[in-house]
């Protein structure tokens, strides 16, 4: 419906972002009626609807430290004051420190995680598990030598048949094949 989302005043809408914030993105705070405002807002009008742009900002910290971001430094030039409001306010919360220290440690725990499993994997056994896995190991076939032979010579030319003759203008005789 044109204009879905406009019925807000400046206060109401800047509220209820602070709260879908502070919320940590809480996807029940947003509303059909929010998105259509808050896509209006902030250069954020290229989504095309509401699910595009809740994948877009909030499905993970990475995204909402992007959303953070962009409220936090409105385009050059930008006049509304919402924009600037909410801006200002996400600097002075500090939230996109605390969003950048949540995926840092996202990112320490997975990347932990990621080494344990490869060092499981690769890393040398330890001492008393080494007789058994040798034992277990089949040895290896030995490693074949090639040897390189000389290529094959050329191949030597056909000798031709002899076959019905037919003759020519010069009453020679061709042979056919």
């Amino acid at each position: 419906m044109p204009g879905e989302g406009y019925d807000w005043d400046n206060a109401a809408f800047a509220n209820h972002l602070a709260r879908f914030i502070l919320s940590g993105f809480k996807e029940s705070l947003f509303t059909k009626r929010f998105y259509n405002r808050l896509c209006n807002e902030f250069s954020c009008i290229a989504h095309y609807n509401k699910h595009g742009f809740w994948e877009t900002f909030f499905t993970t910290t990475a995204d909402q430290l992007r959303f953070l971001k962009m409220l936090a430094d409105p385009p050059l030039g930008a006049y509304d004051p919402i924009e600037l409001v909410v801006g200002r306010w996400v600097r002075q919360e500090g939230l996109i420190a605390r969003y950048a220290a949540q995926l840092a440690q996202e990112t320490e725990a997975r990347e932990r995680l990621q080494l344990a499993a490869l060092k499981q994997k690769y890393e040398e056994p330890a001492a008393s598990e080494a007789p058994a896995l040798v034992a277990a190991t089949p040895p290896l076939p030995p490693t074949p030598s090639f040897v390189v032979a000389p290529p094959p010579p050329p191949p030597a030319t056909r000798p031709r048949r002899s076959g019905p003759s037919r003759p020519t203008s010069a009453g020679q005789q061709l042979t056919l094949f």
